[in-house]
């Protein structure tokens, strides 16, 4: 599989807003996970049977380890994570000099994970104004030139450790309110579009070697759409509507692609981090099974052209959509000897799958089995092009 963990540190003094900006983004990215490093937190003290309580009254060292395990497991996930992070906090006490003296939590594993670290920053006022206003959560409230001396500490120290990690570093001015737009095109622009072309580039490499390594020798081939030309379903919608109405939240696939003035593999890309977080992997299963099961239906004419053609005919399906869904459709149409003999070609989900399939994949595929088999022909069917 070609996944990629892409990992962003949100970090800033308390007040300054990350918890918002995150949340303006989420409603924006639907696709990205957006973390709270205290749940983090909290999850791996659930799991030891413990609370933030017991979290308060540990050594640094032992905080430490805990910090380590909970940002660790965001490795685990691929496409794009926000992690609202501290670096550090103040201590009770002044040195001789007045000046405040900070305790800092950013650790050795939080240098190993991110990709981008971004510290936001507003005037003091405002940070002070925002703690004041907030009702919800009880915060230390700390004096004006201390709040100053915390951000100066924490720029400081962050650029410091993301120079000694390797790290992209930046400071974001947030004062406006439409900040969370600037801020997501920050990401995008700095370690997304990379990220992407990478994994275009793989996709397209792992795709050619599936087609030489699994598609038999043919005469002809055909080409296939999968959805709204061998049936009628819409897997992909089909399987959102089902997440919702099962209770769960339903993304919207056309919230990622009209972003795109085309159907570029970055929007594809996007998708499949939309899949990926929907549900957890047994989940995911279990729906893709259902749905390939009991809801795709291959219309009754398909059936009768792939059961008449001749041997020397290989048909294929070529679609975006859910593999997983295809493959439970195949395995339960098991008396249709045409549609058992469809080779299959659809990535949705960077995590089970060696490539993605986007608007270009029918034209590689195309032009790798014109590479392979000289005389053969090639005939699509569908919208997409060849």
């Amino acid at each position: 599989m070609f996944h990629e963990s892409i990992i962003i540190g949100i970090y800033g003094i308390q007040g300054v807003g990350k918890s918002y900006l995150l949340n303006q983004i989420a409603k924006e990215r639907i696709e990205w996970r957006i973390v709270d490093g205290s749940t983090l937190i909290r999850n791996v003290l659930e799991e030891r049977g413990q609370n933030m309580e017991d979290f308060d009254k540990m050594d640094s060292s032992e905080k430490a380890t805990v910090r380590k395990f909970a940002i660790e497991r965001t490795k685990q996930t691929a496409g794009v994570t926000l992690i609202a992070g501290h670096c550090s906090f103040p201590c009770n006490e002044l040195d001789n000099d007045g000046v405040a003296k900070f305790n800092d939590v950013f650790t050795e594993a939080d240098g190993s994970i991110y990709d981008l670290i971004v510290y936001l920053e507003k005037p003091i006022s405002k940070i002070m104004e925002q703690v004041d206003n907030d009702k919800q959560r009880a915060r230390k409230i700390y004096q004006k030139h201390i709040l100053q001396q915390w951000v100066d500490y924490e720029k400081s120290a962050l650029e410091d450790k993301c120079s000694t990690y390797g790290i992209d570093y930046c400071v974001f001015s947030s004062v406006e309110s439409n900040d969370h737009s600037k801020l997501i095109s920050l990401i995008v622009e700095r370690v997304v579009v990379p990220a992407s072309k990478r994994a275009q580039v793989r996709s397209e490499r792992e795709l050619v070697e599936v087609i030489k390594k699994d598609i038999p020798a043919a005469d002809v081939y055909l080409l296939i759409d999968g959805d709204g030309t061998l049936c009628s379903q819409d897997s992909g919608t089909f399987f959102f509507d089902q997440l919702k109405s099962n209770g769960e939240p339903k993304p919207s696939l056309q919230q990622i692609f009209k972003r795109y003035n085309e159907y570029c593999f970055q929007a594809f890309w996007e998708v499949s981090m939309l899949y990926i977080n929907a549900v957890v992997p047994e989940r995911y299963s279990a729906l893709c099974e259902s749905i390939g099961k009991d809801h795709v239906k291959v219309f009754p004419a398909w059936k009768v052209f792939l059961n008449k053609i001749p041997k020397n005919v290989h048909p294929i399906i070529v679609s975006s959509s859910i593999r997983e869904v295809w493959l439970s459709m195949q395995h339960n149409e098991s008396e249709h000897d045409g549609i058992q003999r469809l080779s299959i070609i659809a990535g949705n989900n960077m995590m089970l799958h060696p490539y993605l399939v986007d608007d270009n994949a029918k034209a590689i595929v195309a032009k790798t089995l014109r590479k392979l088999h000289g005389g053969c022909r090639i005939i699509s069917f569908g919208d997409s092009g060849t």
